[in-house]
């Protein structure tokens, strides 16, 4: 007898998209799981060179200036009822069977991965008045969302993101660090994005309408830190994006025959705000040897986009309704490091705990993380499970 799962999902594949949603491209986001862990990233971490990603400003102050190559992946969702869901004798259809017991006894399924390959490579160069820092990164990544068994995306692609930073030390001396950065972000990103029924993608995989993008971000920032304990920093996420997008389908694009005319889109930008705080440790010196807490609120001042990606205005988050809950824009969070090897994380992002360690093994540094995100505006409105681990090199 043939599996109901197994009848629902044919029935699925016959079934026609429900609607169009018109493609926007989006700026690559590197994961980097020691920061998840504790709620992060915060403008005002200098611990490690990926610094130069978050905040351009703060590289006049790193301790780590080397990136060598690192590999870490992250999977998302309920991941453990998808395993037991698609596990079991004389499944047909496994992958059909798991999406459609999550979403029918659950309501919805997100899932998604990522990973980071050994392309990843960098570093920092410190001057008396001049920081400069470089890097490129990458990510692999794939995401599905079904809010019902009738419609749903599924997302896949993969990124190449070059950095240069520069910091001026407008200040610098036994107190005070003061300093205001810039940093240019070229990105070529392949993104092949599905809307309408998600097992449609098993049937014509070959015919997704994907996508060649080409960006160049500029980022802004301010950084302050008084006598190696406080830190202050305000910085322009996406302060100018233009990207060009360039529609191709799965099986054109090795052939670079595009299916349509090239589009521009301008990003959105993102201002955050944030403290840091180096605790005393004397007290516990023979064990703890560092103790950091930071706090973050960013989103206050934000853009929102139209169907087609056109930025149509600015607002600050309290006077624009469709803006996400202005708790879900703080994040805090702390690292206490033991013995000078393990970093042990916590902390808050989007209302929603994390918490990880860190082993520093110099040159290598092993961060396993298990955080929350939410996907919706609202607090506890659609939240999901991270697990993360990376493994890096530096020097």
């Amino acid at each position: 007898m043939i599996k109901r799962t197994t009848i629902i999902a044919i029935f699925l594949l016959l079934l026609p998209p429900a609607f169009s949603v018109t493609y926007a491209p989006h700026f690559p986001a590197l994961s980097v799981p020691g920061a998840r862990a504790m709620g992060g990233p915060f403008v005002t971490d200098d611990d490690t060179a990926y610094c130069m990603i978050t905040n351009p400003a703060i590289i006049s102050g790193v301790i780590h200036t080397g990136i060598l190559p690192r590999a870490s992946a992250t999977l998302s969702g309920p991941i453990a009822t998808f395993l037991s869901a698609s596990s079991g004798e004389n499944v047909d259809q496994p992958l059909a069977k798991a999406i459609t017991s999550i979403v029918s006894t659950q309501g919805r399924l997100f899932m998604s991965a990522d990973a980071v390959l050994p392309l990843n490579f960098g570093n920092i160069i410190q001057k008396d008045k001049v920081s400069f820092g470089w890097g490129v990164f990458n990510t692999v990544y794939g995401s599905i969302k079904m809010p019902s068994l009738i419609y749903g995306d599924v997302n896949v692609g993969f990124d190449v993101t070059g950095t240069y930073a520069m910091a001026f030390k407008i200040l610098k001396n036994e107190l005070h660090l003061f300093s205001l950065g810039f940093s240019a972000n070229l990105f070529v990103q392949v993104d092949a994005a599905h809307h309408g029924v998600p097992l449609d993608v098993l049937s014509f995989y070959w015919d997704i309408p994907t996508y060649l993008n080409v960006g160049l971000g500029v980022d802004l920032g301010l950084f302050y830190k008084y006598s190696n304990t406080f830190m202050l920093a305000l910085v322009i996420d996406n302060a100018v994006v233009p990207t060009l997008s360039i529609p191709f389908t799965s099986g054109t694009i090795l052939q670079f025959t595009p299916a349509g005319s090239m589009q521009f889109y301008l990003l959105p930008l993102n201002v955050k705000l944030g403290i840091g705080v180096d605790l005393p440790v004397e007290w516990g010196r023979k064990i703890i040897s560092r103790w950091r807490v930071f706090v973050d609120v960013d989103n206050l001042v934000t853009q929102s986009a139209d169907g087609s990606g056109k930025i149509l205005s600015t607002f600050m988050y309290m006077t624009d309704l469709n803006a996400r809950h202005p708790l879900l824009c703080l994040s805090a969070g702390m690292q206490i490091k033991v013995y000078d090897v393990i970093d042990v994380r916590v902390g808050i992002k989007e209302m929603l705990p994390s918490i990880g360690v860190g082993f520093d093994l110099n040159p290598m540094l092993l961060d396993i993380s298990i955080y929350g995100s939410e996907l919706s505006n609202e607090i506890g409105g659609n939240p999901q499970g991270n697990v993360s681990v990376s493994l890096s090199f530096y020097y």
